[in-house]
């Protein structure tokens, strides 16, 4: 069956049908399981219109720090931290755009770590009403009642709920009338199907496969409300931030934004990481390099590329967009360029910021760490996608392989940072670490049974 959504139009129908339903078990202490459930599904949803582009703006309210979007005049928020906890080393993109949103996070974890040291009580979700982040409409006339508000007669608040869920028609094919025919019907099934009329989890029940409901059912017994127990302030602990020495790398990061020439659709950012795979530092010209490519696309597809032979430029292409990849010595600097090109380039106009780590003048032993040569055996090249190893004790890592002036990438990934690969009928795991700011990476076989 033929799709008839776009992904961010998917994400959309969520946040709104979850908004909607959330609002409904806002300042409900009985329905406190499902305003979490709820939450959670709607800060996914959230995270991921922020992975296609949608554009931000950050706000402070009682001292939490929320960043809002504007979708079909209905203005969306969130809490900063709960996006920045699912989008983690990727939430940097969001702080590029927004750098006023980093020091109001700071603000609201120095007033939650002073509060968790004086004891204070924090409000539980069903009392605070809404702390997840809340949809409204920017116009007062006709606008929803909010949460712990009079409630109406069960049929009445029945269709003001399908009301306030249902999504404005104009992203969606065809308009409103569009969503009831078969076609859509099947793209949404998992998302609308009927659900008991009996259900520890209340109407977002239908938002979960059957092992994980009954999963649920087994974690979130049935209690009588008064043999529940009450439950005492958990605070928020907050770890000491550890001291790491970053690694030095010869890497340039672009975060590439792309805006439609025609109209305001804006996609990105494109995270493309270059490492050079030798250094030329004897000549003063621009001379071409050969080099080694990772690019992430916002919905998290990863591609890595290499050039071959005497080609010293990658076409890379990544969420069905087409770019150049260059890289140069220049008096022993190293410069990187990405360019557009084809369908891309003619729908869309390109902006980057570019991180360039180098140290000066590097010369090509630099790269040794990088390196693993033995005769007989494949030569190794693996990086390191970040200079540190926050905490981890491997970290995220790219690599490829020569085999007789040949390369592969290697992309398959095995537990933890780990790549897998075969050679000769031998399964064989690489990974890398940091050490007092050198790289070490290592290649050992793994047993099969």
């Amino acid at each position: 069956m033929e799709n008839i959504l776009k992904p961010e139009q998917k994400m959309y129908l969520i946040l709104s049908l979850v908004s909607g339903m959330r609002d409904e078990c806002a300042g409900e202490e009985e329905k406190g399981t499902d305003y979490q459930i709820a939450s959670r599904i709607y800060a996914n949803a959230f995270t991921s219109l922020i992975r296609h582009g949608i554009l931000l703006a950050p706000e402070e309210k009682d001292g939490i720090a929320f960043l809002q979007m504007e979708l079909e005049g209905r203005v969306y928020s969130c809490p900063a931290r709960a996006v920045k906890n699912i989008m983690r080393e990727e939430f940097i993109s969001v702080e590029e755009r927004l750098p006023e949103i980093a020091p109001l996070i700071r603000e609201e974890e120095d007033r939650r770590f002073a509060e968790s040291k004086s004891g204070k009580r924090r409000a539980k979700p069903w009392e605070a009403g809404q702390p997840m982040g809340d949809a409204k409409t920017p116009t007062a006339p006709g606008a929803a009642p909010k949460p712990g508000s009079a409630r109406a007669s069960a049929s009445g608040q029945e269709g003001a709920q399908t009301k306030a869920a249902q999504p404005p028609p104009s992203l969606f094919p065809g308009g409103a009338s569009g969503l009831a025919g078969p076609s859509a019907a099947g793209e949404t099934e998992d998302l609308v199907s009927p659900s008991p009329s009996q259900s520890p989890l209340g109407p977002f029940s239908r938002f979960l496969p059957k092992s994980r409901k009954q999963k649920v059912r087994e974690a979130v017994p049935a209690m009588r409300k008064e043999d529940a127990p009450a439950l005492a302030p958990v605070p928020d602990m907050i770890p000491a931030a550890e001291e790491e020495t970053p690694g030095e790398r010869i890497c340039h990061t672009h975060y590439v934004m792309l805006k439609k020439t025609y109209g305001t659709q804006v996609t990105g950012p494109y995270t493309v990481q270059v490492w050079p795979t030798e250094v030329i530092g004897m000549h003063l010209e621009r001379t071409p390099s050969g080099i080694f490519v990772r690019a992430q696309a916002p919905n998290g597809t990863i591609v890595c590329r290499v050039n071959e032979g005497h080609a010293k430029y990658i076409v890379l292409e990544i969420d069905n967009k087409q770019f150049n990849v260059f890289g140069f010595w220049e008096d022993g600097k190293f410069i990187t360029e990405v360019a557009a090109i084809n369908k891309t380039a003619s729908i869309y106009s390109m902006t980057e910021e570019v991180e360039a780590e180098c140290p000066e003048r590097p010369s090509d032993t630099f790269l040794d760490q990088f390196r693993l040569r033995e005769p007989h055996r494949p030569e190794f090249f693996v990086v390191p996608v970040d200079h540190v190893s926050h905490g981890e004790d491997t970290v995220p890592i790219a690599a490829f392989i020569r085999v007789k002036d040949k390369n592969y990438v290697i992309s398959s990934r095995g537990k933890g940072n780990t790549l897998l690969f075969t050679y000769e009928n031998q399964l064989s795991e690489i990974s890398g670490r940091w050490k007092d700011g050198k790289f070490l990476f290592e290649v050992c076989a793994v047993d099969q049974e």
